[in-house]
């Protein structure tokens, strides 16, 4: 018995660690790394800052419809290239950094 849990939660965490792996990658196809970073600040804030202070349906509104200054210029540009799948899981990974 404990050696059946020791392996479902093996099998777990390495379920947990390639969905953060695609999610992760996802972003960076997507162009995110280029203005963030996971803990330091760039561009933008890090992942770990937005995780701290969105929730992932805000994660998820924003990276879709992107961020604007108050003049209309963008600061932040639309992603309609993601699925719905791919932004729920991008979203889940950037909340998961908290």
């Amino acid at each position: 018995m404990k050696k059946s849990l020791i392996i479902a939660t093996i099998i777990s965490a390495s379920t947990f660690t390639l969905a953060a792996q695609a999610s992760e990658q996802i972003a960076r196809e997507n162009m995110c790394f280029k203005c963030h970073a996971i803990d330091s600040k760039k561009k933008a804030p890090s992942f770990q800052s937005i995780a701290r202070n969105a929730s992932t349906d805000e994660i998820k509104h924003t990276i879709r419809k992107g961020v604007s200054s108050f003049f209309g210029k963008e600061k932040m540009p639309a992603n309609d290239s993601m699925s719905d799948a791919e932004l729920k899981s991008v979203a889940t990974w950037i909340k998961s950094l908290s």
